[in-house]
């Protein structure tokens, strides 16, 4: 017989577990790629209210009955309710992973997964989500322990608060009910007016931060103070109420989509029908809506919802590695996760959770967390240590070089047969894998400028500091490939290099976005100063629409003007061919034996026309057209390796041991434009 103290207890509403289950449907459904529920994502924000609502009653319940809040009996709470599915889900995720996944997606799984067991992943996605290296970066198989993250941070902060709060209320004499309620109001008006403006003006990141979502859980918490008022509610407003939240919760997963700014106020849809429908049911829980939303099929889903998003997501990411996704490959994942939720809860969450070992005992199951978080960074650390890690290039991978020097017109020099350099099997370095690694030194000092930010940091020189000669960097990443090699050059030469590179962002007035031309304004300002001007501004670009080409040229034209009026020479550097998706190190981590299979069809990079163009617009302006070795073309595609030596890394950006290889080539092709004095 099922002794008291390990039964499982459900004292939950039945209309909010049918929330739950509506919740959970919505993300699984919209997750499995059904296009007609396309804004399933919502589902997430209902939770946020649900999870507000509940936790911050039982929180008041105890701060009102004993005048303080205990942390470490809610924290213990938290560890028994989360922890177990929780740790094992990303355990699992972490060895599975290694097993499907590609190499070099191996270090990026284990720092996610020890950032979910750390609750901080959703800080790292957002990082990601600007990141300018990581665009070819895979999803995340625990990308939806972000909002589990965000969650644990309010309750990091909001069970403090309420401790002392009630403190203050004791001490003053105040309602401890309306000294909460007023400090939540506070929180939830300042997050939602953030979240309006940081979601208009970065959405990237404003999906996973902590501070735009408060709000959700914040209204959530808002109705858990407000219970007693709303048991006041007659029961035909409640069945208003409760049909209203209804049909926006239900709406919002209809109508909303993937092109809404989120969260941000669209959010409001379907939080505030989530509150609703709880508020009614505080009032009467029994209305159609109610008994709608507590049929025994809903309440048993809604019961499973936490353990459904946890295995649904690592399933649908880790099973595309092994198979290519089909519609019942995609009803099997659902019934997967199902199952496997259904097994998590009976044989792991519910034992653990109401079992005579933790069940209302704080100092073992804060143990039992501890140990829980600990394991999951011990699977992380054992994928880690198995990611490959960077060599040094032998001398026999000689790459770029390999290629032959520049003839008189600036074209790769010709050799008995230059197809003879193309690498078409065999060791590659840097080894494929590590490819997203191999990247200039200059981002480890943070002297690239991200999206969003329009100031340029006057402490990003190299080469000489105290050189003669001034030698400006300008333009995005696809200028920043070639820093190494220039910044060579630099010391050699004696030059004082200064570096004005920003993400996505050519020097160019036709760039789209408002903080490139915020930056752009804020660079040709200072060096066309006294103080700013350089000797040299060397510069490239990856966009330069076909559409928009003499517009383009023409802003080049205007900006070189302006540098040249103070002395600058301009060196335009070519953009390098796109590469497509996939990556194509991971193509070539896939096919060591015919790297060919991985070639490209070769072009000149979507900004080398423009840059090209304006170029010749003037003779004293300098063009290097480094694609004859960056693509020497092979029945008219570039292939992915030269000389022993992996040429792309991220996007269509060169790797840095292959730009290394490029020193020699791009120092003589600079000496006979009379740029090198020695």
């Amino acid at each position: 017989m099922t002794s008291a103290a390990t039964k499982p207890r459900n004292t939950m509403r039945g209309d909010i577990e049918g929330l739950r289950s509506i919740a959970v449907l919505f993300v699984l459904i919209y997750h499995l790629g059904v296009d007609r529920l396309s804004g399933g994502f919502a589902g997430v924000d209902v939770f946020f209210v649900i999870s507000g609502f509940l936790i911050t009653s039982g929180l008041l319940t105890e701060a009102e009955r004993s005048g303080t809040v205990s942390l470490l009996r809610f924290y213990a709470r938290r560890a028994r309710r989360l922890l177990p599915a929780a740790t094992v889900v990303l355990v699992v995720t972490a060895l599975v992973g290694w097993q499907v996944m590609p190499k070099s997606q191996w270090s990026d799984l284990s720092t996610d997964v020890i950032a979910a067991a750390l609750y901080v992943v959703n800080w790292a996605l957002a990082f990601r989500a600007v990141d300018y290296l990581a665009e070819d970066a895979a999803v995340s198989p625990v990308q939806h322990y972000w909002s589990l993250s965000v969650e644990e941070q309010f309750y990091v902060v909001i069970p403090v608060m309420m401790l002392v709060l009630a403190w203050v209320a004791r001490r003053f004499g105040f309602s401890i009910r309306r000294i909460i309620t007023i400090a939540l109001a506070v929180i939830v008006a300042v997050s939602l007016i953030y979240s309006i403006r940081h979601t208009d003006s970065a959405p990237q990141t404003a999906y996973f931060y902590s501070t735009t979502r408060a709000w959700e859980l914040g209204i959530g918490s808002l109705l858990a103070c407000a219970v007693p008022l709303l048991k006041r509610m007659a029961d035909r407003t409640a069945l208003l109420v409760a049909a209203a939240g209804l049909a926006l919760v239900i709406g919002s997963g209809l109508v909303i989509s993937t092109k809404t700014p989120w969260p941000g106020s669209a959010a409001l849809f379907p939080t505030i029908g989530t509150a609703a429908v709880i508020a009614a049911g505080v009032a009467n829980p029994l209305t159609p809506v109610g008994r709608l939303l507590s049929i025994r099929p809903m309440v048993w889903i809604g019961g499973l919802s936490y353990s459904i998003y946890l295995w649904h997501w690592p399933l649908i990411i880790l099973s595309g590695y092994v198979v290519d996704l089909t519609r019942w490959h995609k009803v099997l994942i659902a019934v997967a996760s199902v199952g496997l939720a259904w097994l998590s809860k009976h044989l792991i969450e519910d034992p653990i959770r109401f079992g005579p070992l933790f069940a209302r005992r704080t100092a073992p199951t804060l143990a039992m967390g501890a140990a829980g978080m600990a394991l999951s960074l011990v699977a992380a650390s054992v994928v880690y240590a198995q990611a490959p890690r960077l060599e040094q290039r032998p001398s026999e991978a000689r790459g770029a070089v390999a290629l032959g020097p520049p003839e008189e017109n600036g074209s790769a020099a010709a050799t008995p047969d230059l197809t003879s350099q193309i690498t078409r099997s065999g060791k590659l370095y840097p080894e494929p894998a590590l490819a997203p690694q191999d990247i200039p030194a200059y981002y480890a000092d943070e002297c690239q400028v991200q999206v969003g930010v329009t100031d340029f940091d006057p402490s990003c020189v190299y080469g000489d500091p105290n050189g003669s000669i001034t030698v400006a960097l300008t333009g995005d990443s696809k200028m920043g490939q070639w820093f190494d090699v220039i910044n060579a050059v630099a010391k050699d030469q004696g030059w004082r290099l200064e570096l004005y590179l920003k993400s996505t962002c050519g020097l160019n007035p036709e760039q789209p976005a408002e903080d490139c031309r915020a930056f752009n304004v804020k660079v040709m300002d200072w060096l066309t100063s006294p103080e700013g001007k350089v000797d040299i501004m060397m510069t490239s670009a990856g966009r330069g629409y076909a559409s928009k080409l003499d517009a383009y040229v023409a802003g080049y034209d205007a900006y070189w003007k302006r540098l040249e009026a103070v002395g600058t020479r301009v060196v335009a550097v070519s953009d390098t061919p796109g590469a497509g998706s996939p990556p194509r190190y991971e193509c070539a981590e896939e096919n060591p034996d015919d790297l060919l299979e991985c070639a490209f069809r070769a072009s000149d990079g979507q900004g080398t026309a423009a840059l090209r163009e304006a170029a010749q617009l003037d003779r004293e302006r300098v063009w290097l057209d480094l694609n004859p070795w960056v693509c020497p073309e092979i029945g008219g595609k570039c292939p992915v390796a030269v000389g022993g030596v992996l040429i792309y890394r991220q996007g269509s950006h060169v790797t840095k041991t292959y730009a290394d290889t490029m020193r020699p080539i791009i120092e003589d092709l600079l000496a006979k434009r009379g740029l090198l004095t020695r």
